[in-house]
C-alpha cells in the first residue's frame, strides 16, 4: 500500500509542477520579463532567454511530465494488481485519469496563468534544473522540433497583438483611452499615405521669392502660419524653399527691408505623395524639419506636410503652433481660397 501511495504522489506532484511551469512560461509577457531584466531582477534574464527560445524549456517540461505520467501509471497499475488483483485495474485507471485531469491539469494551469508574473524567478530556476537533469532528452526533442518547424522564426509579438494589448490595457485601466488610441494610430502610420494628411497644393499659402521684405510688409498680406513656402515667380510647382514668419519680422525690425524672400529662405526637402506617413515622420524627426514639400509622380508639387500633420494623425488631436491664430491650416486655406474666388466672381459680374 505504501508503494501505491508513493507512485501516485510522485506522478501527481511532478505532473502538477510541470503544468504549473508550462502555464507560467507561456503566460508571462515578454514585456514584463524585459522590465524585470532591466531592473536586474533575479531570474528575469534567464526567463527572457526562455521566452525568446521556448523550445528547450518546453521540451524539458513536457519530457518530465511524460516520464511522470508513464512511471506513475505503470507503478500504480502494478501496485493495484498486486494488492487487489487485475479486476481492479480498469477502475484504478479511471480514477487516476480524473485525478490527473483535475489536480495536475486544470488547477495548476489556472494557477500558473493567473500568477505568471509572480512566478518568473521560480519558473526560470526550476526549468533550468529540469533542462540539466533531462539534457539528452531535451536535446533530442529540440532536434525533432526543429525538423518539424523548419528554420523559420516567427515574430515574438505581431502588430495585431500590440494593438490588442493596447485594447486590453485600456479595458484594464492601465492605459488611458488617449494612450491606447495613440498606439493604434502609430501602428496605422504605415498604411496612411502622405497624400491623405497633407495640405494639397490648391490651398497651400505661398509667396514669391523675388519679393523684398519691404514689399511683402507693405502689401498688407497677413502671414497666416509660422512657415510659408517660397516659389519662383509664384509658380507653386517651383518651390525654392521656405521662410519663417519670425525671420521676416526680425528683418523688418533690423531695417533689412531690401532683402528678398529668396535670400532669407532656407531649403525645403521633399517626399513622394504615395510614401507612408511613417516615412514622413522619420524624415521630419531625423532632419529636424517642420515642413516637407510633397511631390507627385511627375515631380510637381502635390502639397506640403508638416510635423504637426503627422503628430495630429498620431495623437488624434489638433496641434497649434503658439504663434498661429488658426487651428487647421487646410481648412483656413480653403476658406481663404473661396473668399478670393468670390471676390473675383463679383468683379467679373
Amino acid at each position: 500500500m505504501g508503494m501505491l501511495i508513493f507512485y501516485s504522489t510522485l506522478a501527481l506532484s511532478v505532473s502538477f509542477l510541470c503544468s504549473l511551469l508550462e502555464a507560467s512560461l507561456l503566460s508571462v509577457s515578454i514585456g514584463h520579463v524585459n522590465a524585470l531584466a532591466e531592473k536586474e531582477h533575479k531570474g528575469a534574464l534567464l526567463m527572457r532567454r526562455y521566452k525568446t527560445r521556448p523550445d528547450r524549456p518546453l521540451a524539458a517540461i513536457l519530457s518530465s511530465n511524460t516520464v511522470a505520467h508513464t512511471v506513475g501509471a505503470a507503478g500504480v497499475g502494478a501496485q493495484v494488481a498486486h494488492i487487489w488483483g487485475d479486476d481492479w485495474l480498469g477502475l484504478a485507471s479511471a480514477i487516476l485519469t480524473v485525478v490527473i485531469l483535475l489536480a495536475t491539469e486544470i488547477v495548476p494551469k489556472t494557477l500558473g496563468t493567473l500568477n505568471a508574473n509572480a512566478l518568473v524567478t521560480f519558473t526560470a530556476r526550476v526549468v533550468q534544473v529540469m533542462i540539466f537533469i533531462l539534457f539528452p532528452l531535451v536535446i533530442a526533442a529540440e532536434m525533432v522540433g526543429r525538423l518539424v518547424s523548419g528554420k523559420g522564426k516567427a515574430a515574438i509579438v505581431s502588430r495585431d497583438e500590440v494593438a490588442a494589448i493596447a485594447e486590453i490595457g485600456m479595458s484594464g485601466g492601465s492605459l488611458s483611452e488617449s494612450e491606447a488610441q495613440a498606439i493604434r494610430n502609430l501602428l496605422s502610420l504605415r498604411t496612411i499615405r502622405v497624400s491623405d494628411i497633407m495640405t494639397p497644393r490648391t490651398v497651400v499659402d505661398h509667396a514669391k521669392g523675388d519679393l523684398t521684405v519691404g514689399e511683402f510688409a507693405e502689401s498688407g498680406r497677413e502671414i497666416l502660419f509660422a512657415r510659408t513656402p517660397i516659389t519662383e515667380d509664384g509658380n507653386v510647382d517651383n518651390v525654392i524653399g521656405l521662410i519663417h514668419r519670425a525671420w521676416i519680422l526680425n528683418a523688418v525690425r533690423e531695417g533689412e527691408t531690401a532683402k528678398t524672400l529668396r535670400e532669407m529662405a532656407r531649403s525645403i526637402n521633399s517626399i513622394p505623395q504615395n510614401a507612408p506617413a511613417a516615412s514622413a515622420m522619420e524624415v521630419l524627426l531625423k532632419q529636424s524639419e517642420h515642413m516637407l514639400l510633397v511631390v507627385d509622380e511627375y515631380g510637381g508639387t502635390a502639397g506640403v506636410i508638416t510635423l504637426e500633420d503627422v503628430m495630429e494623425t498620431l495623437l488624434g488631436v489638433e496641434i497649434v503652433d503658439e504663434t498661429d491664430r488658426d487651428v487647421d491650416m487646410r481648412e483656413l486655406a480653403r476658406a481663404l481660397q473661396q473668399q478670393r474666388f468670390g471676390r473675383r466672381k463679383q468683379k467679373t459680374l
